[in-house]
């Protein structure tokens, strides 16, 4: 990534254009550019309160990260034999070998998955974000349910 050789001042002045969800992205591209956007954007970061994961009917899981200057999420869908094919990507640290990725046609805001590997990827997305962001802020859980979905971990 050509990005990776500029000047830290140039690059700081790209990931300045770029909203949470892009900069998202652009960190699943490696474990270097991630620490890059870290420490680059850390700043922006600061005044974040709370990272909430909501599980919605039809499984849908809601991710939103909310501070007075950032309320930006995305979306989790499941996949069903019948819909999408999903061609596993390295996203939010999970490899290949988690059916995640990116939707085809609601790109940087949406994703699919497996649905029968749900506590899977929550778990990694949940593992990554708190990576991204720090133990700084509070991590909250929403569910439709009476409970949130088995096995759903915090870290303490």
């Amino acid at each position: 990534m050509k990005l990776l050789t500029l000047p830290s001042v140039v690059q700081r002045n790209v990931f300045e254009l770029l909203g949470f969800k892009q900069l998202l992205i652009i960190s699943f591209c490696s474990k270097r550019t991630r620490y890059l956007i870290q420490s680059l954007q850390k700043y922006r970061w600061i005044d974040i309160k709370f990272v909430k994961y909501s599980f919605e009917e039809e499984d849908k899981i809601y991710v939103n990260v909310r501070s007075e200057n950032i309320n930006e999420g995305f979306i989790l869908s499941p996949n069903t034999l019948e819909q999408l094919v999903i061609t596993p990507m390295d996203v939010f640290g999970m490899g290949s070998e988690i059916p995640i990725c990116l939707h085809p046609i609601y790109y940087g805001g949406r994703y699919i998955y497996d649905k029968e590997q749900t506590q899977i990827v929550v778990q990694g997305i949940h593992d990554y974000l708190y990576q991204f962001f720090g133990s700084s802020i509070d991590y909250e859980v929403e569910s439709i349910e009476d409970q949130p979905p088995a096995n759903s971990k915090k870290h303490q």
